[in-house]
């Protein structure tokens, strides 16, 4: 059973760039909804930062062109 989401709030906050390894793979997970998506990234330099999977990087990207979008531009941050 996955743990609890909170509701996302008014204004998230703001993201910071985190340096991975050059030929480091970033894994992404995507729970698939109707209206939104959330997606969740790991590494292994990310696990080291945030020392537990639950609080790697996630984001709430709507079902749209555009939500793709922001996905793509912070896979590419």
């Amino acid at each position: 059973m996955a743990p609890h989401r909170p509701p996302p709030t008014a204004s998230p906050p703001p993201l910071t760039a985190v340096p991975l390894l050059l030929h480091e793979p970033l894994y992404v997970g995507i729970d698939v909804g109707k209206a939104s998506h959330v997606a969740g990234f790991v590494s292994t330099t990310l696990l080291a930062r945030h020392e537990r999977f639950e609080a790697c990087p996630t984001l709430l990207f709507a079902n749209s062109r555009e939500g793709f979008r922001a996905l793509a531009e912070r896979r590419r941050t």
